[in-house]
C-alpha cells in the first residue's frame, strides 16, 4: 500500500498540470486524479498494466472523455417563467390588441402603443432582444437558446428584467 502512496505523492502533481494545461480541464481536476488512484487501486492484477504511470494518464484523459461526454447528453432544463411575468405579457397584449373601435379607446390604445414602443427602446439591446423574439415573433425560449448560443437562463433573467421595466413604465395603463 505504500507504493500507492508514494506513486500518488509523486504523480499527483504532475497528473493535475496535465489535466490543467493539456487537457484545459481546471474545475474538476483532483476529483479526476483521485478517481484515476482509484481505478488503479481496484485493479485485480497491478502487474499487467506495466507503468503504472502511463495507466494514470490514460486514466486521467478517458475520465475527462466521460465527463464531457456526460455532460453533453444531459437533458435541457424546463422552461419556467415566473406566473407573474406571463400574466403581465397576457394583460399588456390584451391591452394593445384591444378591438374596440369607439374613438376614445382607440387614442387610448395609441398613447399606450407609443408608453410601450418608448418603454421598449430603453431597454438594454440584449434585453430588448429577447422580448421581441419571445413575445414579438413567438419563438420559445429553448429556440432561442440555440439560435443565439445564448444558455437558457440567461434568456430567462433577461425576459424578466424586461418585464420588470415594461411593467414598471405602463403601470399607468394597466390598472
Amino acid at each position: 500500500m505504500s507504493g500507492i502512496g508514494e506513486l500518488y505523492n509523486s504523480l499527483r502533481g504532475e497528473l493535475l498540470a496535465y489535466l490543467r494545461n493539456s487537457l484545459r480541464v481546471d474545475d474538476e481536476a483532483e476529483d479526476i486524479v483521485q478517481d484515476a488512484f482509484l481505478r488503479l487501486l481496484m485493479l485485480d492484477r497491478l502487474e499487467d498494466i506495466g507503468s503504472e504511470a502511463a495507466y494514470l494518464y490514460t486514466a486521467v484523459r478517458n475520465l475527462v472523455i466521460d465527463r464531457q461526454r456526460t455532460r453533453h447528453e444531459e437533458p435541457m432544463p424546463q422552461v419556467t417563467v415566473s406566473e407573474e411575468d406571463e400574466q403581465f405579457t397576457q394583460d399588456l397584449s390584451a391591452l394593445i390588441a384591444d378591438t374596440d373601435h369607439a374613438p376614445d379607446t382607440l387614442l387610448q390604445r395609441q398613447e399606450i402603443h407609443k408608453a410601450y414602443q418608448a418603454a421598449l427602446a430603453e431597454l438594454p439591446e440584449p434585453q430588448r432582444e429577447v422580448w421581441m423574439q419571445t413575445e414579438e415573433a413567438g419563438l420559445s425560449f429553448n429556440d432561442l437558446a440555440a439560435q443565439t448560443g445564448t444558455p437558457l437562463n440567461t434568456l430567462l433573467s433577461r425576459k424578466h428584467y424586461a418585464v420588470k421595466h415594461l411593467r414598471k413604465r405602463l403601470q399607468p395603463f394597466m390598472t
